[in-house]
């Protein structure tokens, strides 16, 4: 099963003192969480709807993922793929 993790929301708390970004992450599954974030991550990169790598034993963000890239021909009708023949 693939869960899919992005962020809602962020905030400074100061009651994690090791992380220096709190922030709301919603799972494709349904349930939000409130996790820290991983010091080597790139916070610029932590905006609303990117998609995250989320450690669930400690939720703890690892590191962001890239834009899913979604196909302009996706409503497009592929023509049957031929196999060459063997003659």
């Amino acid at each position: 099963m693939r869960v899919s993790i992005a962020i809602s929301s962020s905030f400074h708390d100061p009651h994690f003192y090791s992380l220096s970004i709190s922030v709301i992450v919603k799972a494709s599954s349904g349930p939000r969480y409130g996790v820290g974030c991983r010091s080597k991550v790139d916070k610029e990169k932590l905006t609303a709807g990117t998609r995250v790598v989320l450690d669930m034993s400690t939720l703890t963000i690892m590191r962001a993922l890239p834009r899913e890239k979604v196909s302009e021909n996706k409503n497009r009708k592929r023509a049957p793929q031929t196999s060459p023949s063997l003659n």
